[in-house]
This record gives structure tokens, C-alpha cells and sequence, in this order.
């Protein structure tokens, strides 16, 4: 035999129970948020670090396949946060009895009173046939409402949020606000790497970094003329003009171009690629021997 209660729990236990069960749930959301927002945050830094770095020291840039595996581990890094910040603690359910067993660990001079006037009002809350006796006599009532008056006397003066360690989340929030000023900072202070690390990773563009080092081709040096009568061996620069250079069939001429703004010693050579008119492709190594800047870089050889 059952018999379902029908004690009403008081309004002010009833208010307490929700103002904590409310804090429970803005501090699970918002830990979910700050720690979602210091993976995107952190992960768009470090790989943009990662894919940076190697072309100040002279590499190529990441193919797109290592950008495409980047959003990926992006992509599951905030999969798993959602779903472990979010869905699963969103799962749990705060009943009453929870809450005023919490309650009452941490304040144990409620004597579990407050435990059981929670239990009493609870709609589930059933007594079997052998204790039929215990619930028809005639001291019960007094007993729950008794055991109430005292738990609604002490319950006014909780602060919920001694209830709820926040220590994890004020340590979450500092981490946070660590990777939000170092992001910031490097935008501020180079936008325009921030904006094509962007364009990178999340558009795939295959556009390079912007190198400090700015080569530019000068021209040929070419032989001055033996009918000019120079008494030294001198030589002239023919420069380039609208993407073409002439030089005459036969002649000695060198390959000249400089390298402004170099990012650290030693470059003292330069990779020269070419294709002529037949096909042939081959590179060249245009040696330096000057330290100056504008540096100059010479080729003296094949395939001119």
C-alpha cells in the first residue's frame, strides 16, 4: 500500500532552492562559455604561430592540407567542450533533496531539518504499508512542521554562493583573460598578419606571409664596348623595362639584383629560378659579397 505526500514545502525553502539552483546553473554555462571561448582564442594564436614562424627563418609556407587539419582539431576541441560543458552537465538534475542535502553539509545546524521538510513535500515521496503507522500518527504532523519552522528560521541567512566552489572558474576566467590580451595585443599591434591568418585558416587562401626581406631584380651588367678605349674594365647597368631586358646575342653579362631589410645573418645567397625559350628549366645561386643594405646579389655564370 502507498501513500503519496502532501506536505507543502514553505516559500521561503522553496525561493532558497531555486535562487541555488539557478547559480548552479549560470556557473556551469558560463565556465562551458569561458573555457569555449579560451579554446578558439588560444588555438587561432598557437597555429598561427605554428604556421608563421617557419617563413621568419627562411621556410615555405604550410601546404593547405596542414590548415585543413588545423580546423579540424578546432572543430573537435570545441565538439568535445560542448558536449562535455554543456550537454552532459546540462543532463543533471538539481532536485530538491540534492540541493538541501548540499545545504546541509555545509551548514550541519540544520540538524536535517531542512532534509526533511524537502523530503516531506517531495510529490515522489512514498511510504510503504509497514509504515502506515508511522504516518497516521497523530505527533507526525507537528513533527514536519516543527522540523519546517526551524530550517525556514535558519535557511534566510544562507549565502548560496558559499555553496558553490568558484575557485575553477576564477582560475578559467584568468587563463581567459591571459590569451585574450595576448590575442589582442598582436592584433593590435600587426592587423594586417592577424587579418591574413585569418584568410589563411578559416578561408584556406594559399596567399604567403609578407616577408621583411623585399628583393627586387636591378637589371645586366654588361662589359663596357673595348672600341670605347677605357683603359679599365668597367661595366654598365642595363635595367629592366616593362618585364623585358635585351642584351646582345654573345656578350658578357651578370645578373644583379639586392635584397633590402634582411631578417638576420648570414644571407649571403639568393636562388635564382629560370625557364628559356625551349623549356628548359634550372636554378642559379646568386652569391653576395657586401654587407650592405640594400644588399647586392650577383650572378656571374650559367646560364648567362
Amino acid at each position: 500500500m502507498n501513500n503519496a505526500s502532501t506536505w507543502k514545502l514553505p516559500t521561503p525553502i522553496r525561493h532558497k532552492l531555486s535562487e541555488l539552483r539557478g547559480l548552479i546553473s549560470r556557473v556551469i554555462a558560463t565556465q562551458g562559455l569561458v573555457v569555449l571561448l579560451t579554446w578558439l582564442l588560444g588555438s587561432f594564436f598557437v597555429f598561427g604561430l605554428i604556421d608563421y614562424l617557419p617563413t621568419r627563418f627562411g621556410s615555405e609556407e604550410s601546404p593547405r592540407i596542414v590548415r585543413v587539419i588545423m580546423l579540424m582539431i578546432i572543430a573537435a576541441g570545441a565538439a568535445w567542450i560542448l558536449h562535455h560543458f554543456f550537454w552532459n552537465r546540462w543532463l543533471v538534475s538539481w532536485s530538491d533533496s540534492a540541493l538541501a542535502l548540499a545545504i546541509e553539509r555545509r551548514y550541519p545546524e540544520f540538524q536535517s531539518t531542512l532534509v526533511t521538510a524537502v523530503q516531506a513535500a517531495s510529490p515522489t515521496a512514498k511510504f510503504q504499508a509497514k509504515d502506515l503507522d508511522a504516518i497516521e500518527h497523530p505527533n507526525r504532523p507537528g513533527m514536519i512542521e516543527l522540523a519546517a519552522k526551524q530550517a525556514v528560521e535558519k535557511i534566510s541567512s544562507i549565502d548560496v554562493r558559499s555553496l558553490v566552489r568558484l575557485s575553477t572558474l576564477q582560475l578559467e576566467l584568468g587563463i581567459l583573460a591571459g590569451v585574450v590580451c595576448l590575442t589582442g595585443l598582436g592584433a593590435m599591434l600587426h592587423p594586417d598578419l592577424a587579418s591574413h591568418w585569418a584568410k589563411r585558416l578559416y578561408g584556406l587562401s594559399d596567399a604567403p606571409w609578407p616577408r621583411r626581406t623585399s628583393l627586387s631584380v636591378q637589371g645586366l651588367e654588361m662589359d663596357v664596348p673595348p672600341f670605347t678605349n677605357s683603359p679599365a674594365r668597367e661595366r654598365y647597368l642595363v635595367r629592366i623595362e616593362e618585364n623585358r631586358l635585351l642584351a646582345p646575342k654573345g656578350s658578357s653579362v651578370r645578373l644583379k639584383a639586392t635584397a633590402k631589410d634582411l631578417l638576420s645573418e648570414p644571407y649571403d645567397q639568393c636562388a635564382f629560378h629560370y625557364k628559356d625559350r625551349a623549356g628548359n628549366r634550372g636554378r642559379a645561386s646568386m652569391l653576395s659579397y657586401s654587407n650592405a643594405n640594400p644588399r647586392d646579389f650577383i650572378l656571374d655564370g650559367p646560364p648567362l
